[in-house]
């Protein structure tokens, strides 16, 4: 039985149950991408990746293009 506190719950024990992208659906899953240059938090519309990509998908340490435009230094 996962701890009560949602806080508290491993990364581990999150992603046994939710592998895929159809997992996450089923599931009622937010997924939500942070930009790691400026921060900006990203939705991401689950139902579309299982569409385009397949719902057996894992995303799990992926990341996704930011939406701004960044200058390069």
């Amino acid at each position: 039985m996962p701890p009560r506190n949602p806080d508290r719950v491993p990364i581990s024990y999150r992603r046994s149950r939710c592998e895929t992208v159809g997992d996450m659906l089923r599931e009622g899953w937010e997924v939500i991408s942070k930009c790691r240059t400026c921060g900006l938090m990203m939705p991401l519309d689950l139902a579309l990746v299982a569409k385009v990509k397949g719902a057996k998908t894992s995303l799990w340490n992926r990341t996704q293009r930011c939406k701004r435009k960044h200058n390069a230094r």
